[in-house]
């Protein structure tokens, strides 16, 4: 979880915005983990959040950072 933190804090430090795609499964939790501080620490930082919309933009993944 705290890997995870760290990468998306540092990634989302570098844009105005963006879609963040976590996953989660039944043998690793570690993402559900961190999505609480994720989350306080997004809004703390002005981030919002909105649901994707179907039909909306296209998103492809760029790659890790």
């Amino acid at each position: 979880a705290d890997q995870i933190i760290a990468s998306v804090k540092n990634v989302c430090s570098s844009f105005c915005f963006g879609i963040i795609l976590m996953h989660d499964s039944e043998a690793n939790h570690a993402t559900a983990e961190a999505l609480p501080e994720l989350i306080e620490w997004a809004k703390e930082a002005g981030y919002t959040f909105s649901a994707m919309k179907k039909g909306g933009q296209t998103v492809h993944h760029a790659g890790n950072y």
